[in-house]
């Protein structure tokens, strides 16, 4: 999938968390952080292709992409699009924020939550490609969402583009709509 249905579809699903989870008691700055983690969380697994969508995001993001790219195994949908990679990157992720992270009436742990539910959320949408992805690397074995190949997505197609896409939006407004009660305290 394209960067941009990767940060609609870490929203969708963090809003999804909280919905299913009956709405967690978050303070105004711990949600707005939560949906912008999700979107991190949600473009982190392609951190493997140097230029994707995440390096876009931080100055001279292309130059430092490339100097990344060689550290992943295999290169793109490899290491960071498996188990392996959300359990090492869960843990980094988990000591980065806990070490280093200390705002004001910010939650790290929902905000570490958020991003990992961004993380899956990727692993989801490019499980849906016609590729899919190699959920338990090393081994060359591809998993896919559904297991025939035929009705999976083609990335940048005009499924994702039109149908994909949009969905992932009507379910952000429908929670919203919905649910409003959970999303604002």
């Amino acid at each position: 999938m394209l960067g941009r249905t990767h940060e609609i579809g870490g929203i969708t699903a963090t809003m999804a968390l909280d919905v299913i989870l009956k709405g967690i008691a978050l303070n105004t700055p711990t949600a707005v952080a939560c949906i912008l983690v999700s979107v991190l969380g949600a473009l982190t697994p392609d951190l493997d292709k140097p230029t994707s969508t995440i390096y876009h995001l931080f100055p001279a993001g292309t130059f430092i992409g490339k100097l990344v790219h060689p550290f992943f195994l295999g290169g793109h949908r490899h290491l960071s699009h498996s188990i392996i990679g959300l359990v090492l990157f869960g843990y980094l992720s988990h000591f980065l924020l806990y070490k280093f992270v200390t705002l004001p009436d910010i939650s790290i742990l929902y905000i570490w939550i958020a991003y990992m539910t961004g993380f899956i959320s990727h692993l989801i949408l490019d499980a849906m490609t016609d590729e899919g992805i190699p959920l338990f690397f090393p081994t060359h074995i591809k998993v896919g969402i559904p297991p025939i190949r035929a009705l999976r997505v083609t990335t940048g197609s005009w499924v994702e583009h039109a149908i994909v896409f949009p969905l992932l939006l009507i379910a952000i407004g429908f929670m919203y709509v919905h649910f409003y009660y959970i999303f604002i305290k």
